[in-house]
């Protein structure tokens, strides 16, 4: 064998390890394109708090500073569930430090601490209202009681036993037909943790000796017994009261829709209007588009969608709601 073909047979390679070097090349190559075309460099978290003191039961605006397109995923450090939103809003139920954190691509995050402070109670912009006028009157005859409170933008006068307000101005005139202790109370400017009682005796109407002249009240005369005359009860309401004291005084209306709409929107407790209900949350007692829904099935349809209330209304017995009706658009979302 001539040298020439040993030098040959001593640097020849195998085909089946270049075959093996060409595919982990191959390989190498895909993996390397791979991870340059699908790199994603780490984001530069940042983010901020608009305002500078913050209260309970207030909004509060979070500003997102990151640049370009992430996920967002934000705690707010009081327990409630995250959000996705890029530049969310959250409203704190108690006073306290709370560390907020953003997460950018469930790998980059930022920490921030807020403090958030008791709300301030505006004692002194408080209307206290003030009833004045007679406190007796005959059975059957007109009384007339007014306001001379200033600073008043709106009157409710009500009368116990009457389910809604029966007067809308500064002056309040109403006859009682039977006699004994009445209670008058008036709101002012929608505040009905603070109103004004006035109590009323009626006097029996006595009957006219004149021939074929009966008495107003003649014919209740067996049910409603003549009542002694007391001196007069006057009391001021300065305070909340329970809902168990003043049952029969539900919040207005508006009152009502207002307390709906937060809890609707922004996660309140549910508890605290369904306490308002007559027959609880299964019965049929919600007027939508001439159909009777259930209280569930309003709160199913609307929560979590951007809605407006275009009409509210309540009907009510001594102390409790027996019908709502109401009328409403849902916002739709476009992609």
């Amino acid at each position: 064998m001539s040298n020439k073909s040993i030098s040959q047979a001593q640097y020849r390679i195998d085909s089946r390890v270049l075959n093996l070097f060409v595919l982990i090349a191959i390989i190498s190559v895909g993996v390397l394109s791979y991870q340059f075309y699908s790199y994603k460099p780490h984001a530069e978290v940042d983010f901020g708090v608009l305002g500078d003191n913050h209260k309970v039961n207030e909004m509060i605006k979070f500003e997102n500073k990151t640049y370009g397109k992430h996920a967002f995923l934000w705690s707010f450090g009081d327990g409630t569930k995250v959000s996705v939103r890029r530049s969310p809003v959250h409203i704190y139920k108690e006073p306290g430090e709370y560390e907020v954190c953003l997460c950018v691509d469930n790998r980059d995050k930022k920490f921030l601490k807020v403090i958030v402070e008791k709300a301030y109670e505006e004692v002194q912009d408080v209307v206290m209202p003030l009833i004045v006028g007679p406190s007796t009157v005959f059975a059957g005859k007109k009384i007339m009681l007014t306001c001379p409170t200033s600073n008043v933008a709106s009157y409710e006068w009500y009368v116990e036993g009457q389910k809604n307000s029966l007067g809308k101005e500064k002056q309040f005139n109403y006859v009682f037909k039977k006699p004994g202790y009445k209670n008058v109370f008036l709101i002012v400017n929608g505040e009905s943790r603070y109103r004004v009682k006035k109590s009323i005796y009626v006097k029996q109407q006595k009957n006219n000796n004149v021939k074929g002249i009966v008495s107003e009240v003649e014919d209740d005369a067996d049910e409603d017994k003549y009542i002694p005359e007391t001196p007069d009860l006057y009391s001021r309401i300065d305070e909340l009261k329970s809902q168990e004291e003043e049952a029969w005084l539900l919040p207005t209306d508006s009152e009502l829709q207002v307390e709906l709409v937060n809890i609707l929107t922004k996660e309140g407790d549910l508890n605290d209007f369904v306490k308002y209900l007559n027959n609880g949350t299964d019965y049929k007692m919600v007027l939508v588009n001439q159909s009777y829904i259930t209280f569930n099935e309003l709160v199913k349809e609307l929560k979590g969608n951007e809605f407006v209330i275009k009409e509210f209304s309540t009907l009510r017995n001594e102390n409790k709601i027996t019908k709502i009706t109401i009328r409403y658009r849902i916002k739709r979302r476009f992609l």
